[in-house]
Parts: structure tokens; C-alpha cells; sequence
């Protein structure tokens, strides 16, 4: 993000991110999860390119996907380093 002169916003795992943030919780293939983002992150309109390391079942994509979204978000794009079957 800093080479190409954009922005970076961080999605983890609660309690990992200091300000105020927004969850969303999303299905493992054992149980339930959630991810945090920070409520300042994304303003409306902003248009987003998600990457991440692993696609296995898409619960990290969707749920990152909605709370970009519930800031006014855009994704436009995913990109993943690894992808399971």
C-alpha cells in the first residue's frame, strides 16, 4: 500500500485493534469467529481491494466484504495469495 501510494486498512481478530471498532461475526467450518475494523477506517465511497493470504470456505471474505460495506465501502476486488479447493 505504501509503494503504490494508497491507503491500509487492518481487519483482526477482536481486541487486536486500539480505537473504537465495528465486528461482524462470520461461520468456520468448527464454529463462529468474528473480525473487527476500525469505525474510522473507510469513508463513504471508498473503493477497496481486499487482500488476504488464504481462501478456504470465504468466511473472512464475507465478513470483511460486510463491514466495509456497513462504512459505506466499495470492494471492487479480492485477491488472495493462496486458494483451497
Amino acid at each position: 500500500a505504501l509503494a503504490l501510494g494508497v491507503g491500509f486498512v487492518p481487519v483482526r481478530k477482536p481486541g487486536k485493534l486500539p480505537r473504537a471498532t465495528l465486528s461482524e461475526s462470520y461461520e468456520l467450518e468448527y464454529g463462529t469467529d468474528k473480525l473487527e475494523i476500525h469505525t474510522d477506517a473507510i469513508t463513504a465511497g471508498d473503493k477497496v481491494l481486499v487482500v488476504d493470504d488464504l481462501l478456504a470456505t470465504g468466511g473472512t471474505i464475507e465478513a470483511t466484504t460486510k463491514l466495509i460495506r456497513r462504512l459505506g465501502g466499495e470492494v471492487n476486488d479480492a485477491a488472495f495469495i493462496i486458494n483451497l479447493p
